[in-house]
């Protein structure tokens, strides 16, 4: 996920600031921080052969990153969960994930090293309301990044629109900056959502960079690059996101402007297919013969996927 460090973007961080306290003072009341009977051992071990090129250090570290995913395979909760983390194709970034953050009171009860193999067994505990809380935020995330490329408009696009970012392929870090580019290939209204890991989709425009965009044919536009108002740094929750254009040739109705910055991105897309907004999003091919175009609404859309991860 992305926040803005200025402006309305800082608003949002705000929000989420102030549910996390929220959440705290709730658990402080509680209880106060994770009780040692919430927390499960958990056990692994394994060995890493390494070769001329590594050192010792290298393998050592190789070795004892074998073993923490070791323990968090044999957890009881991942276990269960197994066949849905790899169903979607999560099981090394769920791994990771857990290994860095969530992995506590880890102890090295063995390091031994035989020729060129190096072999390290360790303990640690686990929090199951950790492991499921992230499995299942994970899977959330793929979910919507995925219901977010299915098609909006009832047919191809009128005319071409592109969406793309600073990197490719589209994988950021936790602290990278963001950059979202859009180009067209008529002078439309533009309309740019982005789902987040966290199953929420910021409406970017119409609302937090413009309440009508007027992009022109041909030209290249940066959403969060060094001229803009916003910046766009990647933080937590990480997973798999999407952003999403959606370009007309005559301003949006009502019924495609949001009135709120962000929204829950699953019910938003039903919404908008279930024709709740009283809408039919078709697009219609342009008239040919004089060279001119359609006189009558004309929409395009694109869309990327991109993945944001925890720093290395």
């Amino acid at each position: 996920m992305a926040d803005s460090e200025e402006g309305r973007g800082s608003m949002l961080a705000g929000y989420r600031g102030w549910i996390v306290f929220v959440v705290i003072a709730c658990a402080l009341l509680a209880g106060g921080p994770v009780e040692a009977a919430s927390l499960e051992t958990v056990n692994g071990d394994a060995c890493y052969q390494y070769g001329d090129r590594e050192s010792l250090l290298e393998a050592k570290t190789m070795a004892l990153g074998l073993a923490k995913q070791r323990a968090i395979e044999s957890h009881r909760v991942f276990v269960e969960s197994s066949t849905t983390v790899s169903n979607y194709q999560l099981t090394e970034d769920v791994i990771k994930s857990l290994s860095r953050a969530s992995l506590r009171n880890m102890k090295i009860l063995k390091e031994e090293q035989e020729g060129r193999k190096m072999c390290v067994a360790i303990t640690a505990q686990l929090d199951p309301a950790d492991v499921a809380a992230l499995i299942n935020q994970r899977v959330n995330a793929k979910e919507t990044a995925k219901a977010a490329q299915v098609p909006l408009l009832s047919g191809p696009s009128a005319f071409r629109l592109k969406v793309w970012t600073n990197k490719e392929p589209a994988a950021f870090r936790e602290g990278e900056r963001l950059v979202i580019y859009v180009w067209s290939e008529r002078d439309t209204y533009l309309k740019l959502d982005y789902y987040q890991a966290n199953s929420e989709v910021v409406h970017l425009v119409p609302n937090l960079f413009a309440q009508q965009a007027l992009i022109r044919a041909g030209q290249t536009y940066a959403f969060g690059g060094p001229d803009s108002p916003y910046e766009f740094l990647v933080k937590a929750p990480f997973g798999a996101e999407a952003i999403k254009a959606l370009a007309a040739t005559q301003p949006f109705g009502r019924e495609l402007t949001e009135s709120q910055a962000t929204a829950d991105a699953r019910q938003y897309l039903k919404d908008i297919r279930g024709g709740v907004r009283g809408i039919e999003l078709k697009a219609k091919a342009p008239t040919t013969g004089s060279g001119g175009h359609g006189g009558g609404q004309e929409l395009a859309e694109a869309v990327i996927q991109l993945t944001t991860q925890e720093r290395e």
